[in-house]
C-alpha cells in the first residue's frame, strides 16, 4: 500500500472516528436535554410531558415510561388528599392539626362546630375562652390524652421528611356517655332508695292501720295521729311507686316506621288536652318522602307527647317540630317554642328527677322521656337561643344504626 493510499485511509478513519465521537456528543446532549426538561416539567407540577418514540424510541420510551408512572403516582396522591378530605369533612370527630409554635394547620369543620367557633388559626386563641385547653395542646406529647368537660382530648406526633414536628388533635364529644354515667347513676341510687324506703315503709303502715281499725277508745287525738301515719306512709309509697317510673323503663321493642304520622298524632292528642291554651301557630315541618325511625314507637310517643306538651305550657305563641335525617344514620325532631324561655340555672338541672318548677308537676316526665329515649340508643338535649327553647332528639334511623349505637354528638 502507497504512502497516498495510507493518507487517504486515515483520513477517512478520522473522519468516521470524528463522525462518532459527534453522534455520540449529540446523543449524550439530547439524552441529558430531554432529562432536564423532564426534571424542569416535573419540578412545575407537569406530568404530561411526553417524547416522540423515534428516534431514540428506547431513551424515549423510558423517559416517558418514567413519567406515566409519576403521572398515575400523582393522580393516586390527589385521589388520597380528596378521599381523606370527604373523611375529615363527614366525620364527627373533630381533628387539628398544628405544629410546636401552636399555629394550626389544618382542622376539619368538625373541630369548629364542637369549639363554637368560626375559624381557628392558632391555640393561644383558645386560651381565652379555655385556658386549661390552651396549655394541654401547646404541651402535649405522643400519645397524650385527657378528659377535659364534654371532650375527649387526644395529641399523636407526625415527623415530617424535613425534621418538623406536626400534632394531631382528636376531639370527640363524649356527653352521651355523660348523659348515660349519669342516668345510671340515678338509678343505682333509686334502687337503694326503693328497697329502703319500702322496707321501712311496709310494717309501719301494717302496724298503724291495724291499730287505727282495733283501736276502740274516744281519744280523738290517737285515732288522728294514727290516720296521719297511715296517710304519710301512704304518700310515700306513691313517691316510691313515681320513682319507679323513672328506674325502670320497660325494654324497648324497636321498629322501622315513619315518623311524620306519629308526630301529627301526637300534636293532635295534646292539642285537645283540657286545661291546656293552644298557641296561635302550631307547626310540623318534615323532610318529603318520610323520614324513618327505627325504635319502640310506644316509647317515642310517649316522649313526644311530654315535648309537645311542655312546649305548650311556655304560654308560647308558636311551637315548631321540624323532622329530618341526618349524615349519621339518625334522625333529629326538634321541638322549639317561643313561650318563656328557661334560665341557665334551670336548664342545668331540667332533666334530673323529681326537679320541677311547676306548681302541680311531679318531675319525672323530663328525665322519664330521657331515660326512654337513651334506652332507644337516641339522645334529649336542650338547647336554648335567645327567646327560643329547643329540645332535640336524636333517634336511630335503621336497625344497623341501632344496633351500631355510635356514642358521640349527633
Amino acid at each position: 500500500m502507497s504512502i497516498g493510499q495510507i493518507i487517504v485511509l486515515a483520513f477517512f478513519l478520522c473522519l468516521i472516528l470524528g463522525w462518532g465521537i459527534w453522534r455520540a456528543y449529540r446523543y449524550m446532549t439530547r439524552v441529558t436535554r430531554r432529562l432536564r426538561l423532564l426534571l424542569e416539567s416535573l419540578d412545575a407540577g407537569d406530568t404530561s410531558l411526553r417524547f416522540p418514540e423515534t428516534p431514540d424510541a428506547k431513551v424515549n420510551g423510558t423517559l416517558n415510561r418514567i413519567t406515566e408512572r409519576l403521572s398515575e403516582m400523582k393522580r393516586i396522591a390527589v385521589e388520597n388528599d380528596r378521599f381523606h378530605e370527604a373523611v375529615l369533612t363527614d366525620i364527627a370527630t373533630g381533628v387539628m392539626v398544628y405544629d410546636t409554635r401552636g399555629y394550626v394547620i389544618t382542622h376539619n369543620p368538625a373541630l369548629l362546630n364542637l369549639l363554637s367557633r368560626p375559624a381557628l388559626a392558632n391555640i393561644e386563641s383558645l386560651r381565652s375562652s379555655d385556658e386549661t385547653l390552651a396549655d394541654f395542646l401547646i404541651n402535649a406529647k405522643a400519645g397524650s390524652s385527657v378528659q377535659l368537660g364534654r371532650f375527649s382530648i387526644k395529641v399523636t406526633v407526625f415527623n415530617r421528611h424535613n425534621g418538623e414536628q406536626l400534632r394531631i388533635a382528636t376531639f370527640d364529644d363524649i356527653s352521651s356517655q355523660l348523659e348515660g354515667k349519669s342516668v345510671e347513676a340515678w338509678m343505682d341510687m333509686s334502687r337503694v332508695l326503693t328497697h329502703e324506703i319500702m322496707n321501712g315503709i311496709a310494717p309501719v303502715l301494717s302496724v298503724a292501720d291495724s291499730l287505727r281499725m282495733r283501736y276502740k277508745g274516744d281519744e280523738e287525738y290517737i285515732f288522728t295521729g294514727l290516720r296521719a301515719i297511715s296517710e304519710s306512709c301512704e304518700g310515700l309509697k306513691n313517691f316510691v311507686a313515681r320513682y319507679n317510673c323513672v328506674t325502670r323503663v320497660p325494654k324497648p321493642e324497636p321498629e322501622l316506621f315513619d315518623i311524620f304520622p306519629l308526630l301529627d298524632d301526637c300534636i293532635s292528642l295534646v292539642s285537645n288536652m283540657e286545661g291546656l291554651t293552644k298557641p296561635e301557630h302550631v307547626s310540623c315541618c318534615v323532610q318529603p318522602g318520610g323520614v324513618p325511625v327505627y325504635a319502640d314507637k310506644g316509647q317515642i310517643q310517649q316522649v313526644m307527647i311530654n315535648l309537645i306538651k311542655n312546649a305548650f305550657e311556655t304560654d308560647a305563641t308558636e311551637v315548631k317540630v321540624i323532622c329530618s335525617r341526618s349524615k349519621s344514620g339518625y334522625t333529629t325532631v326538634t321541638v322549639k317554642d317561643n313561650g318563656t324561655p328557661i334560665p341557665p340555672e334551670i336548664s342545668e338541672r331540667i332533666f334530673t328527677p323529681f326537679f320541677t318548677t311547676k306548681s302541680t308537676g311531679s318531675g319525672i316526665g323530663l328525665s322519664l322521656s330521657r331515660r326512654m329515649v337513651i334506652e332507644n340508643h337516641g339522645s334529649l338535649t336542650l338547647a336554648t337561643k335567645g327567646n327560643e327553647t329547643r329540645f332535640v332528639l336524636a333517634l336511630p334511623a335503621s336497625e344497623f344504626a341501632f344496633n351500631l349505637r355510635v356514642d358521640k354528638k349527633i
